[in-house]
């Protein structure tokens, strides 16, 4: 089973050239084509820059009812902002409650906060007391670093390995000190010949998780990548699917 753990969905569907994802049929259809069983929704557009709380609510509820309404192959997540943070804890304590456990991608250089405010902290202590999983973009490693160190019984998942060795090597050194911090491979670095195998390497095949960032990239290219690795086909699988499922299971999500 191939699950992609870092998609981004509609209304608005984040596309430069708006030509091939501009509705929901457009974006079912093309992770079909490229052979995606389940898929993880994250917010479009709307949600990720938030500009209102409105739209960051009104997000939240199109990716919700998307998934629900195929609930048998897309699983749903919910996304905050520091900004308005009475929205964003009444958004994490009702869908958790219908059994969303992942949140985010979180994407503060979108919106224009940081993950080391006053603000952040009081939304993760709740993100930690609800035992949900954090998928956060973030390209510092000290800010990455004291997040899961400060929760560590929490589970984080970091997108995108990086665009080169310099970035690449010490996110997977992070990854493999920290037992919490998990390692999408979608979007910059995805294609890097030797980047799985260097990852496994170093901290094993249980933390690598097989997505995308689609719709901006290209979901195929990053299963090639996997499939064509010099890894164990055990080791495949547990990349391409098992992993995600056994990250959502842990947390009872609706699957």
């Amino acid at each position: 089973m191939i699950i992609d753990c870092h998609t981004h969905g509609g209304p608005d569907y984040l596309e430069w050239w708006n030509r091939v994802t501009k509705t929901d049929k457009d974006f079912i259809s093309y992770l079909d084509k490229c052979g995606v069983d389940k898929a993880i929704v994250g917010c479009g557009k709307k949600g990720l820059e938030a500009k209102t709380k409105k739209d960051l609510i009104e997000a939240n509820e199109y990716v919700f009812t998307f998934c629900k309404k195929h609930q048998k192959i897309y699983i749903p997540t919910v996304n905050i902002n520091p900004k308005y943070q009475k929205e964003s804890i009444s958004l994490l304590r009702n869908y958790r409650k219908q059994g969303v456990v992942w949140v985010g991608e979180l994407c503060g250089y979108v919106s224009g906060y940081a993950y080391d405010t006053p603000e952040f902290k009081e939304l993760m202590d709740v993100i930690a007391e609800l035992d949900m999983i954090t998928h956060f973009h973030s390209g510092n490693l000290i800010e990455i670093e004291k997040l899961v160190k400060s929760y560590p019984k929490s589970m984080f998942v970091l997108p995108h390995p990086g665009r080169g060795r310099k970035e690449i090597d010490p996110r997977v050194a992070l990854a493999a000190k920290y037992k919490n911090l998990y390692i999408d491979i979608a979007g910059s670095g995805s294609e890097r010949i030797g980047n799985i195998e260097e990852m496994i390497d170093k901290m094993g095949d249980d933390r690598i998780l097989y997505g995308s960032d689609f719709t901006i990239n290209e979901p195929g290219g990053v299963i090639a990548r996997i499939k064509n690795s010099m890894i164990a086909d055990s080791s495949k699988k547990k990349i391409l699917g098992e992993n995600t499922l056994s990250l959502l299971r842990s947390k009872g999500a609706l699957l």
